[in-house]
């Protein structure tokens, strides 16, 4: 909904720049199209600007310092004053969660010239404030906020000519300090450059690499030579890397230019001109998508009038000059709600107004007609039968298994785009226009059993903050680490599998239907699937879920394996790694004909809540056993009586390592592992498997099963305990972790191409479940020092992947 009062930008005036003609919000097209709309907040504006709902009501506020730090509640704009500045608040501030606590402080400084402190401001989530001492600063141009240190918690960047300090949060209610830098200059931005995965530092055209420890050496590299310059960082070329703008601000340069590297660390950075020729004087330049096409486009505005919006087009960039009005520091977000990003700025010397440019909403939706039904045809009259109609069958019952999450996190956008959140308790989605507010949320689940399911249902037990709020879920191709991921390092969302429009603030199960995504998995072999979680609708709702770390209400995948064949149930067990324990087939009738749910699969629970809602369940008179992977038995008996549930899990994680001139290679891609002890240097290899751990119930007996790749002699292969797991992808010898104690040994004589080799794991995985991880790491190595080569399949092999087989009960 539009608001009254508002300017309407002049559509009919054009400027002429290199003989090309661009209308005011639009691209010449008719009028009205592309229009950016204003509405004036404040007679009179200081430097500081901020965007973000202060006051916890849905509708986002904004905020100035000058003089008297105030900011303005959304929509009417209605001042509420803070605090009157001892100097003057500028030039720069910003909007962010300091302490944690879910709503929004201000950072900002206090000075001028010669003598000034840093403050952060206090929110009590209703929108009153409390003054705090950062420390004391001398007067700053420029602040950031970001989490420098990798401990969550917010620092704060604050930079004039001469001095770049950083104020770090201490973890005990203080702030230390760090002078990264003493260039001259203006212009400071955060972003990770390099994809390390920690937040580095940009002041004009050199950036600092974090050494990953505050106190460490932030080595300067080189972009481009120049100390005076509005910088911004973002991903503009949608590669997944980050890439650097940099403008001519100040009185300095006279182009708008975005520069990109192969590799951050060592250069070259290339240099693209967005528009040359442009004069000095843009004070602030912001990466934002204004249009909604998945790009990031460039916003700045000049100190002597005219604010512009350059489209990120694949073919080239597209200048829109979006208003005449002077512009110093600005900020860009979501200010109404529609979904598109607005601007929020004022100009510089007289104390001018401050003003709001609305994006162009979006279209309203096209009707559209649906096709007239036909008729039916009419009912088919069969001829009355001479016999008695069977009796009839009931259906035979489905299986139904809830499997729990073996990781789950949500990653966030903003000064928090490096922080992880994967040991929260809760997930939280949203998406909100205002840069710092939207998150996504990443779910992996181990796929149960070997019946392809009918139905496959992700189950989550959410609560909706506030309004309603559009849900969406994604398939993704990789599954990320819960406790590394964050937004700079998080995975790329793939198709839509379902949507669901949450309402209402009452803690609920919401389902969506993901059985296309299990599918998939299941036919590329893979042993888990990963579902990603976005809001749909821009704004205020905030979705939270709870976690797999959750007391209670933790993240399902309900799957619905399909009825058995009427009359009987076959059900085959694999051998398990002990001649007491013979493999079995079994053939026997049917006793039921209610629907049945399985004892527990690998990392599941009984389900909590309904099955989903096409199906119900009951508990078995005697439950059926679920069918596993991996090869089939060397030998049968037939029995009477339940059987025990085998539950096979495929490895989520392996990978080989070696010494000598090797030992810094990453083998994670490898469809095999190697296992040898030499006596000389560069022949040994060890290998790491990572598991997630079954659910529910304890297992009577736990195998780990490799299967043999390449014909070999005699070697004596041991399992050990690992305490942490490795990322495959970047796991060497030298970055390898210890081996501990020794879970179980068998010497392997001979082994065969496609043979398959069972060590016994039950007293590891136990161990682990008592301990309450969710995941089980194992190390190979051979014992004997006598260069016999052990290989195997990895989980990338097209088949034979490793498989932590369990016997239940």
């Amino acid at each position: 909904m539009r608001r009254p009062n508002r300017l309407t930008v002049a559509i009919g005036a054009v400027v002429a720049l290199f003989g090309s003609l661009t209308v005011l919000g639009g691209t010449g097209s008719a009028a009205g199209a592309h229009a950016y709309t204003e509405q004036l907040v404040a007679d009179a504006a200081g430097d500081c600007k901020a965007i973000g709902d202060f006051d916890g009501d849905g509708v986002v506020d904004v905020a100035l310092g000058g003089l008297v730090l105030t900011w303005y509640r959304g929509p009417s704009w209605e001042p509420q004053p803070v605090r009157g500045a001892e100097r003057e608040f500028t030039t720069d501030c910003q909007a962010a969660d300091v302490d944690g606590d879910g709503d929004l402080d201000l950072v900002v400084p206090d000075g001028l010239p010669g003598a000034g402190n840093l403050y952060w401001f206090d929110n009590d989530g209703a929108g009153a404030f409390t003054r705090r001492l950062i420390g004391a600063s001398g007067y700053r141009h420029d602040v950031e906020v970001a989490d420098l240190t990798g401990d969550g918690r917010l620092d704060v960047v604050a930079r004039r000519i001469g001095d770049l300090t950083v104020w770090y949060q201490d973890g005990l209610g203080g702030w230390g300090s760090r002078r990264l830098s003493t260039r001259g200059g203006e212009g400071t931005a955060t972003g990770d450059v390099d994809g390390d995965g920690w937040v580095d530092v940009l002041v004009g055209g050199y950036w600092l690499r974090n050494p990953e420890a505050i106190t460490g050496a932030w080595v300067e590299r080189t972009i481009a030579p120049t100390d005076w310059a509005s910088v911004a960082v973002g991903d503009v070329d949608g590669d997944g890397g980050a890439d650097v703008v940099l403008g001519p601000m100040e009185s300095t340069g006279d182009e708008h230019a975005w520069y990109s590297a192969a590799d951050p660390l060592t250069g070259p950075w290339v240099r693209h001109v967005i528009e040359a020729g442009t004069g000095a004087g843009f004070h602030t330049h912001e990466l934002a998508d204004m249009n909604g096409d998945g790009r990031l486009d460039l916003v700045t505005g000049k100190m002597t009038g005219g604010v512009w919006v350059y489209a990120n087009r694949a073919e080239g960039w597209e200048e829109r000059r979006v208003s005449d009005r002077k512009a110093h520091n600005l900020r860009v977000g979501d200010i109404d709600g529609d979904g598109v990003a607005d601007i929020f700025s004022s100009g510089y010397l007289g104390n001018p107004p401050a003003y709001v440019l609305f994006g162009p909403s979006p279209p309203p939706p096209t009707s559209s007609t649906l096709p007239t039904p036909t008729e039916p045809p009419p009912p088919t009259t069969a001829p009355p039968s001479t016999t008695a109609p069977p009796p009839p069958t009931a259906p035979p019952p489905p299986t139904v298994v809830s499997v729990v999450a073996t990781g789950d996190a949500h990653v966030r956008d903003g000064s928090t785009a490096a922080t992880n959140y994967g040991s929260s308790p809760v997930l939280e989605v949203k998406t909100d226009g205002v840069y710092g507010y939207s998150r996504q949320a990443y779910l992996t689940f181990p796929l149960p059993g070997a019946a392809e399911p009918e139905r496959a249902v992700l189950r989550l037990n959410a609560q909706l903050q506030k309004g309603s709020l559009g849900l969406a879920a994604h398939e993704v191709a990789t599954a990320p680490d819960e406790a590394t991921v964050t937004w700079y390092r998080r995975p790329a969302f793939g198709a839509s599998l379902a949507t669901h429009t949450v309402t209402g603030t009452a803690k609920q199960l919401v389902e969506l239907d993901v059985t296309e995504a299990v599918l998939s998995a299941r036919a590329a072999g893979e042993g888990t699937v990963t579902v990603g979680l976005r809001a749909t609708t821009s704004g205020e709702p905030l979705l939270r879920v709870d976690t797999r770390e959750a007391s209670t209400g933790k993240p399902l995948l309900v799957t619905t394996l399909g009825p058995s064949s009427p009359g009987s149930t076959t059900t085959t067990t694999t051998p398990m790694p002990t001649t007491t324990v013979p493999t079995t087939s079994t053939t026997a009738p049917t006793t039921s004909t209610e629907p049945t749910t399985t004892s527990a699969p690998p990392s599941t629970t009984s389900t909590s809540g309904p099955p989903p809602t096409t199906t119900s369940s009951t508990t078995p008179t005697e439950p059926p056993t679920t069918t596993t992977t991996g090869p089939p038995p060397s030998s049968t008996t037939t029995t009477t009586g339940v059987q025990p549930t085998i539950l096979s899990v495929v490895a989520t994680g392996d990978a080989q390592v070696r010494d000598g001139d090797s030992s810094g290679t990453n083998y994670g891609s490898t469809p095999t592992l190697e296992v040898k002890a030499a006596p000389a240097a560069g022949a040994t290899r060890e290998a790491y498997l990572t598991f997630p751990i079954p659910g529910a119930m304890d297992p009577r007996r736990a195998a780990l099963r490799l299967t043999v790749m390449a014909e070999a002699g005699s070697v004596d292969l041991a399992a050990h305990q690992v305490a942490s797991a490795p990322d495959e992808l970047t796991l060497t010898w030298d970055r390898r972790p210890a081996f501990g104690g020794l879970i179980s040994s068998r010497t392997i004589t001979g082994p065969a191409e496609g043979e398959v080799v069972d060590l016994d794991v039950t007293a590891a995985v136990l161990a682990a479940r008592a301990a309450g991880e969710r995941t089980l790491t194992i190390g190979l190595r051979a014992a004997s020092v006598d260069g016999a080569l052990l290989t195997v399949a990895s989980r990338e092999a097209p088949s034979g992947k490793p498989l932590l087989v369990l016997q239940h009960p």
